[in-house]
């Protein structure tokens, strides 16, 4: 499914000025432009997911330059956090993602393993669970 910019402000709660400027900075993977009054974009269910993330890690005061590194890290090591396949099933997984003194960790599990469990050697670190992210996506 595709997504104007409109509907990705009301579905991530994000100002359609923030949406095209993640896009214009990179730290979007984004599709098609369609030309016309301007250039029309559309958002895809991975561009949303990773709206969310930089959302995330925005409230905890992270610059872009960080968030960017973070996603560049995802896509390189952990692209199955961006599938959606990875949030259905009878054991849908969830992703963890840290960020402390510049190093960054993703960290993926069933649901039968407890957050506790995984994020025991993490203390002081900025942390994400993108499956919170996830729900709030159509």
């Amino acid at each position: 499914m595709e997504y104007t910019r409109k509907q990705v402000e009301k579905i991530i709660g994000m100002t359609s000025v923030r949406v095209r400027l993640y896009g214009d900075r990179g730290l979007l993977t984004l599709g098609e432009q369609f030309p016309g009054r301007g250039v029309g974009r559309v958002y895809t269910w991975v561009n949303l997911l990773e709206l969310g993330i930089i959302n995330e890690f925005s409230k905890h005061g992270l610059e872009l330059a960080a968030i960017n590194r973070i996603l560049k890290f995802i896509k390189e090591h952990y692209p199955e956090i961006l599938q959606k396949s990875s949030y259905v099933g009878d054991k849908p997984r969830f992703y963890l993602i840290s960020y402390s003194s510049g190093t960054i960790t993703a960290k993926g599990s069933r649901e039968d393993e407890t957050i506790s469990t995984i994020l025991q050697d993490e203390c002081s670190a900025i942390i994400v669970d993108v499956t919170k992210v996830v729900a709030l996506l159509p």
